[in-house]
């Protein structure tokens, strides 16, 4: 049997991050908001043995082969298997979201694979089980796992589930400068900064005090075409910009040069599941 899903990507509308612990983790407070657009999961239970495969879409070609055996999904599927008895499964995953972006695609991809499992077997792959295993795949599988918009603390795993707002119409860039995300906090773990706690005021990210300076300009960029808001997604480097409408964003998108990205789109927020 084979099955289609089609995952989503999120944002951090707020992201402070605080002074490492003693086993080097960072803890964060951020504004989660889960967004309209991710990659593509085709499952099919009819195999002997667990398969993972990946492709890019045509326009994200040029980062074939930097996804390794111990990705998010992989990961998933072996914790699961270890915590309960679940069928070999091939999954096939086209990648429409670059990586080193800080929209979480590898953690939607995860979420989307036990969720997969939940909806065909919930006696056994209960709710339970993949809010357990969800932080040790990473940390914002446990989000993806309900999505809409939530406030998160610890690493990002300790979620208070926010309102959702109406759809908002959004423009997502990723210029050619990816963020290493552990080379972002090491960058900012060499600053002397103060730590911000959330107010109730969006807009903050720590890690636009480090970020690329061709992130920052997108986010000038996105400014000056109009958007509300624009700031830097996660630890970067993907940047984001609410429009008023979907016909503005779509304007703001085109005015946007192909050389100075290599993703580009407008979709929307979406609501919990």
């Amino acid at each position: 049997m084979q099955f289609r899903a089609l995952t989503t990507a999120k944002i951090n509308e707020f992201l402070a991050v605080g002074l490492p612990d003693e086993t080097g983790y960072h803890p964060i407070e951020t504004i989660f908001q889960e967004i309209s657009y991710g990659d593509i999961l085709e499952f099919d239970l009819g195999v002997v043995e667990n398969r993972v495969t990946f492709e890019w879409v045509p326009s994200l070609t040029t980062f074939d082969g930097t996804i390794g055996p111990l990705n998010t999904v992989s990961r998933a599927l072996l914790l699961l298997a270890a915590k309960v008895e679940i069928p070999p499964v091939a999954v096939h995953v086209t990648k429409r979201v670059p990586p080193e972006s800080g929209l979480g695609a590898g953690s939607a991809d995860a979420a989307e694979t036990l969720r997969f499992f939940h909806t065909r077997f919930p006696e056994t792959v209960t709710a339970e089980v993949l809010l357990d295993i969800a932080p040790a795949i990473g940390a914002d599988v446990t989000f993806f796992l309900r999505g809409g918009r939530a406030f998160g603390t610890g690493r990002g795993d300790i979620l208070r589930p926010l309102p959702d707002l109406p759809a908002r119409a959004v423009v997502i860039l990723r210029p050619k400068v990816g963020g290493s995300t552990k080379l972002m906090y090491q960058a900012l773990d060499q600053q002397t900064r103060p730590l911000v706690t959330f107010n109730g005021e969006l807009g903050h990210n720590d890690f636009e005090r480090v970020a690329d300076c061709d992130s920052l300009e997108l986010i000038d960029l996105l400014k000056t075409l109009g958007a509300v808001s624009a700031g830097l997604s996660g630890s970067g480097s993907a940047v984001y910009g609410f429009f008023s409408s979907r016909k503005a964003a779509e304007w703001a998108s085109a005015k946007v040069s192909s050389a100075d990205v290599v993703f580009n789109v407008v979709t929307e927020t979406c609501a919990a599941r």
